[in-house]
């Protein structure tokens, strides 16, 4: 199940935002199970008395359910809670569900597009320019404007660069060549990929260099900056160093080296940030580092599903002392905006200890080697956690089977 949801928030003491919100979905075109069931009960049952519309909700539920036109698989919910911190009013949740995210954004978009028409105001849906301008500024974060040097990296880069930290040294620095780059693999990680490669010789992490070398021993014989140059020299009548065999029969190949910036970049903690970062992205999620030198006890924050996932990184077990001070970032932000779902996430290329399952019982650990599969995990759970929120724990969604609303014979 994906979903997509709009709010609008009434002040003061509306009690029927629901019902008046229905009405004009569903002379929109929209059919309204909910109002289904209600003429299923009043036709077979006709001296049972509905409940009516309480005063003041007291929690989450599910006010109607809807279908949208043309579309018998979606689903619309119209969900009411009370406003949070005891403020008068009322909260309405426009929940689309569909089977796919675009089915989802595509029926939400649909429904805003009918109560914008119909002026229906008060849409708040306004916390991710809070989460940008007024919550980041309490965890003691900031992002500046996106630049070539601020992409975020995917794990497979840090991987690729770690890879070549460890393999031999050649002409004085780490290095390897394409043709034997899928030998040289950590088995925790996997063989090194060449494209990778590539794309982190612009960033300057890794050097490149064009090279012939010998068919016979192995070595290297000659060094170019492009393949233009080295093609030129392969005609040439000299011989190998090491063989004596003619250059022209030498074969030609790339010599990935990692520079003095690629060993900076692995020894800090930047690498797990920014594959952090990158996987988070890709699920859409707001998200923002944290800049260098705050001393900040949170290295990455996010907005999923009105939650905000606090991140912290260490290329190694998490200590107590870490462990505390997250905890403490924690309950200082839930005390600064209270009401606001909170989760803490460690990210660690280590695992922990099993002494540390006490002191890391608050916090959600991922293993960076299982990142994208702990963060499925996770982000599915706040997804859920969400969505009950919404709704309430009672979700009315069946049209009942009108036989079983009949006095029994027997």
């Amino acid at each position: 199940m994906d979903f997509e949801y709009v709010e609008y928030e009434y002040f003061g003491h509306e009690t029927h935002a629901g019902e008046r919100i229905s009405s004009l979905l569903t002379d929109s075109g929209y059919q309204s199970l909910r109002r289904d069931t209600a003429e299923l009960v009043r036709r077979y049952l006709p001296g049972v008395a509905l409940p009516g519309p309480s005063g003041r909700t007291e929690m989450a539920h599910t006010v109607d359910a809807l279908i949208p036109p043309a579309d018998s698989t979606a689903r619309v919910l119209l969900c009411e809670r009370p406003a949070p911190n005891g403020t008068p009013g009322t909260i309405l949740s426009v929940l689309a569900l569909g089977r796919s995210q675009n089915d989802a954004h595509r029926v939400c978009t649909a429904v805003r597009l009918v109560l914008d028409s119909e002026a229906v105001a008060n849409n708040g849906a306004t916390r991710i320019h809070r989460f940008r301008h007024e919550w980041l500024p309490i965890l003691g974060l900031d992002r500046p404007a996106a630049s070539p040097s601020s992409v975020a990296r995917p794990l497979a880069a840090a991987q690729a660069l770690l890879a070549l930290q460890h393999a031999p040294t050649v002409l004085g620095r780490p290095s390897i060549l394409r043709s034997r780059a899928d030998k040289i693999a950590d088995p925790a990680r996997g063989p090194i990929d060449p494209e990778v490669m590539d794309r982190l010789v612009p960033e300057k992490l890794v050097e490149r260099a064009f090279v012939l070398v010998c068919r016979e021993s192995g070595q290297i014989v000659g060094v170019g900056e492009d393949a233009a140059e080295v093609e030129t020299a392969m005609p040439m009548t000299l011989r190998c160093p090491h063989c004596r065999r003619p250059l022209g029969e030498e074969a030609h190949d790339v010599l990935y080296s990692l520079s003095a910036q690629g060993e900076e970049f692995i020894r800090s903690t930047r690498w797990i940030r920014e594959a952090v970062e990158a996987a988070l992205q890709r699920r859409h999620c707001e998200t923002v580092a944290v800049a260098e030198g705050t001393g900040s006890d949170v290295d990455l924050a996010a907005l999923c599903h009105d939650t905000v996932l606090l991140f912290r990184t260490t290329d190694s077990a998490p200590s107590d002392e870490d462990v505390r001070a997250l905890a403490d970032t924690v309950a200082a932000f839930e005390r600064a905006v209270p009401g606001v779902p909170v989760r803490s996430v460690y990210v660690t290329s280590q695992a922990a200890s099993p002494s540390d399952g006490g002191n890391l019982a608050a916090h959600t650990l991922l293993e960076l080697s299982r990142l994208d599969a702990g963060l499925d995990r996770l982000l599915e759970d706040v997804k859920q956690d969400n969505f009950v929120r919404l709704t309430g724990s009672a979700l009315e969604m069946v049209r009942p089977d009108p036989a079983l609303l009949l006095p029994s014979k027997e």
